[in-house]
């Protein structure tokens, strides 16, 4: 009937969610899902976090929250008041799914914890995102996004090379922000559409506990495996992954001040491959190819100290993006290390629609980042642009609980909504 309404467009999801939890929202909604975001009527925390529009601080101008709750309706309602309580309730009975970021234990000082909302909904799924999880001896520890990067083991294994001594004379460093609470959503995600298969089945809703402890604990690449089987630690290598020893740096100076990662699939053949190209692009001699053809020497550290040199002769003489193409047209797996805004122009991006405009009054249309995939049946969808302070007040408690208008003034008044 017209444009197709995505994968998820049969539910309605409740989101009381900052920003450890609104990309979980975010995914659902994508994904076609009425997402109903409830703020409390100060507004949510999010909306103070820059940057702004015009760099001007402002609820309804922030950047990061209009990125997170983009295709959301949004309303305001205080869960701490009784009446805010009992309308909260009437909500959950409509809803099909919860998504819960609060402080742990908050929801259940008001009654409204998964075993009093059940009842009035056995098919509610209900996820809660905390930083320890509901259980355990740091289940009331205060953390934030760099906390659980370092705490998960992230931070330890981003950051420069060891000095010649074999000593780190710099920090680890920090990813880029909300990696946990990203890790953390995706997991809030995937388990609500697990609990969404179970209840297809069995018609039973669930509550799922995420801890963004052990989603960041999940995600340490080989760092874990390394430990745990052969007890060895990996050390933290510039752009390039944590290994138990150093490798040869991937990472090289383009002439015109960028760089470029230049891998080598390990084995004789990725060096073979690599030996090729460099002959020729002619960065380096013809007779080099007779000493990779010996499998033995191909696959030592002689053989990789001396390709990563020429590599990085090649590099410094021409530009990131000339180095990156020509790689790629022999079949490399080399690409420029871009700065995030750079990609606003990248062709790819462009072909396949991977920013879309969406209305803003007064603003005009401003572009978003959109569809991870393309799907003829089941799109990514991108159509509205984040709610402002309950803006949708009226249409869902007017429209859809049938609330007065005198109800929701004598609410608005007394602070509930």
């Amino acid at each position: 009937m017209g444009e197709p309404a995505g994968p998820l467009a049969d539910l309605r999801v409740l989101e009381i969610a900052d920003e450890k939890g609104a990309y979980c929202g975010k995914l659902l909604a994508a994904n076609g899902a009425d997402v109903v975001k409830i703020e409390p009527p100060w507004g949510d925390k999010s909306r103070t976090y820059g940057p702004f529009v015009h760099d001007q601080p402002h609820p309804e101008r922030s950047l990061h929250f209009w990125h997170y709750n983009v295709n959301k309706r949004g309303i305001t309602l205080d869960l701490r008041t009784p009446e805010g309580g009992e309308i909260f309730r009437r909500l959950v009975a409509t809803a099909d799914m919860l998504v819960d970021a609060t402080p742990l234990d908050f929801l259940r000082q008001y009654h409204l914890h998964y075993e009093a909302l059940q009842p009035l909904n056995p098919r509610l799924i209900m996820v809660s995102i905390t930083p320890f999880g509901q259980t355990g001896p740091y289940r009331h520890y205060k953390t934030s996004d760099l906390v659980h990067l370092a705490l998960g083991g992230q931070m330890a294994i981003c950051g420069y090379d060891p000095d010649a001594s074999g000593h780190y004379d710099t920090p680890p460093i920090a990813p880029q922000m909300w990696h946990a609470y990203h890790m953390a959503s995706h997991y809030a995600f995937l388990g609500l559409l697990g609990a969404l298969c179970y209840r297809d089945r069995s018609g039973e809703g669930q509550f799922i506990d995420v801890s963004i402890h052990e989603a960041c604990c999940s995600n340490t690449e080989m760092s874990m495996p390394f430990f745990m089987y052969n007890e060895l630690e990996v050390l933290r290598q510039t752009n390039r992954h944590a290994f138990p020893y150093i490798t040869q740096p991937l990472s090289h100076r383009a002439r015109d001040g960028y760089y470029v990662w230049a891998g080598i699939t390990p084995g004789p053949v990725g060096m073979r491959k690599a030996a090729r190209f460099l002959v020729a692009v002619g960065a380096a001699p013809p007779e080099v190819l007779a000493r990779f053809a010996d499998d033995a020497w191909a696959d030592s550290l002689e053989a990789r100290q001396l390709l990563t040199s020429y590599i990085q002769t090649y590099v410094a003489a021409h530009t990131a993006e000339e180095v990156y193409h020509a790689a790629q047209a022999h079949d490399l797996p080399w690409g420029v290390v871009r700065r995030p805004e750079d990609n606003l122009a990248d062709p790819q991006f462009q072909a396949r629609g991977g920013f879309v405009p969406i209305a803003h009054e007064g603003l005009g249309e401003l572009p978003y980042t959109t569809a991870p995939w393309l799907s003829a049946t089941t799109p990514w969808r991108l159509w509205r642009r984040a709610p402002t302070l309950g803006e949708h007040n009226e249409e869902i408690y007017g429209g859809e609980l049938g609330m007065t208008a005198a109800t929701l003034q004598r609410l608005r008044a007394a602070g509930v909504i």
